[in-house]
C-alpha cells in the first residue's frame, strides 16, 4: 500500500480516510503538530507589563540560563580583595586556594579540588562556618573556561546555602591577574 493508499483509506477498509487529500486536510494537520510542538519547547518567560490605561501587555523574553554556577555579581575584582587584604581594619573574607597556582595573602590552602581528598577537605573545612561568611574562593591555574577546580568549588558553596561568597575574578590566570599587578601575596 503506498502513501496516498493509506491516508486516504486507513488501516481497515470500512473506516473513512484518516485525511481527505482532496479537502486539503492534511497541511492542517501539519501546521496543528507544528504549533503544539512550538509550544511545548517555547524556552521563552512571559512578563506583564502595567501599560497607561492599566491593560497588560504580554512580553516574552528569552530565559537566561548561565551555564555556570556564579552570578556576575558573584565575581569579586582583585583590585577590590588586594584593597580589603590591605587595609587592616577592614573585615576579612575567609580566602581559599583551590588550585595550584600560590598563596594570595591571609588564603588558606586546600589544593586543586579536582582531587576527591582536597575536595572533601574543602566541605570538612566548610561546614562549622556561618552560612552567612564572607568567603572568597579562586584557583588561577588556567583560564576559567579550562579551570577544572572553580565549577565544582563554587557549586559545593551552592549546595552548602552559603550566601556570601565570591570568586575572585582570575579570567586568565592567578600570575597575569593577581602576581603581575603586585598584589599581595603570602611570603
Amino acid at each position: 500500500m503506498n502513501l496516498n493508499a493509506f491516508l486516504n483509506t486507513g488501516f481497515q477498509p470500512d473506516t473513512p480516510p484518516l485525511f481527505d487529500m482532496k479537502n486539503r486536510s492534511l497541511p492542517y494537520l501539519f501546521l496543528g503538530f507544528a504549533t503544539a510542538l512550538t509550544a511545548c519547547t517555547n524556552t521563552s518567560t512571559k512578563n506583564t507589563t502595567p501599560t497607561d490605561d492599566s491593560a497588560s501587555v504580554e512580553i516574552s523574553q528569552p530565559v537566561q540560563e548561565s551555564a555556570e554556577p556564579w552570578r556576575v555579581d558573584q565575581l569579586l575584582d582583585p583590585a577590590e580583595l588586594a584593597k580589603t587584604l590591605l587595609e587592616k581594619s577592614a573585615k576579612q573574607p575567609y580566602i581559599f586556594s583551590i588550585g595550584p597556582s600560590g598563596d594570595i595573602l591571609s588564603s588558606t590552602d586546600i589544593g586543586p579540588l579536582n582531587d576527591s581528598i582536597n575536595y572533601s577537605k574543602f566541605r570538612t573545612t566548610l561546614e562549622p562556618l556561618d552560612r552567612n561568611a564572607e568567603i572568597v574562593i579562586y584557583c588561577g591555574c588556567c583560564p576559567f573556561e579550562n579551570c577544572p577546580n572553580i565549577r565544582p568549588g563554587f557549586e559545593l558553596l551552592n549546595n552548602l546555602n552559603f550566601t556570601n561568597h565570591k570568586l575572585l575574578n582570575l579570567p586568565q590566570n592567578l600570575k597575569a591577574d593577581w602576581i603581575d599587578k603586585g598584589y599581595p601575596m603570602k611570603e
